[in-house]
């Protein structure tokens, strides 16, 4: 999804629920990630601000938690 797109659709489906509803929309932008996907399509990345996914849970499990609830219609932005 482009990136105009992702900025209008996260705010539009938060809104769509009542502040005391127990769903929660947020965004999540990773930075670049070693993944297996990544490998084959760049086979020499030198890339040093490619990281693993796990370096990028704590940023999940935050908007996953009560602790993400400020971020509800928002895009997180995490570089790890």
């Amino acid at each position: 999804m482009a990136n105009p797109a992702r900025r209008a659709l996260v705010p539009m489906l938060a809104g769509e629920f009542v502040p005391e509803s127990p769903v929660r929309v947020h965004g999540l932008q990773p930075g670049p990630m070693k993944t297996e996907l990544r490998g084959r399509a760049w086979m020499e990345d030198f890339d040093p601000s490619v990281r693993l996914p796990s370096a990028y849970a704590p940023a999940c499990v935050e908007l996953l938690s009560s602790a993400g609830r400020p971020f509800t219609g928002q895009i997180r932005v995490v570089q790890a």
